[in-house]
């Protein structure tokens, strides 16, 4: 009889989906933030339940702010798009994250 070695299944890694922004405290049409999310097969929302970004310049005590901080997985700075969009491709959010 012949003995086969039990295959382990290879897990599959996730698709990462489209970077979600929710922004406040920026002009983001005055920066063109949009076209460059947009760019990078990104997008920008105002749903503070379907943002995976929340972009500011600064860390804010404002409602909308603290919503996104409690939903969104990533809280960075501005500079984040305009830094990706520069390599033409997304950087490690750990670099641009927003420091109180």
């Amino acid at each position: 009889s012949k003995r086969t070695a039990k295959r382990t299944p290879t897990p599959k890694l996730k698709k990462k989906g489209p970077h979600r922004f929710l922004v406040t405290g920026i002009n983001a049409e005055s920066l063109k933030i949009v076209s460059k999310v947009e760019a990078l097969g990104g997008e920008l929302t105002s749903d503070v339940f379907n943002c995976t970004h929340l972009m500011s310049d600064t860390v804010r005590r404002t409602t909308k702010f603290l919503s996104g901080l409690s939903r969104c997985q990533h809280a960075v700075h501005y500079k984040y798009v305009l830094e990706s969009f520069k390599k033409k491709t997304w950087l490690d959010e750990d670099d641009y994250m927003l420091k109180d």
